[in-house]
């Protein structure tokens, strides 16, 4: 979601802020996941969806010695209602680009998301 104030972004309560979202359930897309997410975690309802891009990270070592790469569907949500810290979540934020601390790929995401809104 983007507004004015920046891209909506969510805390569990550590120091890194990052887009809301999570994984798909079984047999669900993975657009309906993330308008799932996005209700579980800030209690805004979707109006519409749009896929914009899939985002392809760093690869990461995992606890059990085998590797995994960030891998995430980004869409831009339309929404209702007012923003609010749901379930795991504890606080929400807007980045703006250097007000709140946010993930690599978080950061990635909001980079390409921008750059494409803006024609380039």
């Amino acid at each position: 979601m983007h507004t004015p104030a920046g891209v909506l972004v969510a805390n569990e309560g550590g120091r890194t802020f990052l887009l809301p979202g999570g994984g798909a359930r079984h047999r669900e897309s993975r657009e309906d996941a993330a308008r799932r997410e996005l209700k579980e975690e800030t209690d805004l309802d979707t109006i519409e969806s749009v896929f914009l891009f899939e985002y392809r990270g760093r690869i990461h070592k995992d606890s059990r010695g085998g590797f995994f790469r960030d891998s995430h569907k980004v869409f831009c949500m339309t929404t209702t209602g007012v923003p609010r810290p749901r379930n795991e979540i504890r606080y929400i934020a807007y980045y703006d680009g250097s007000n709140v601390n946010v993930s690599h790929a978080t950061k990635r995401i909001i980079e390409k998301y921008l750059r494409l809104r803006r024609g380039e």
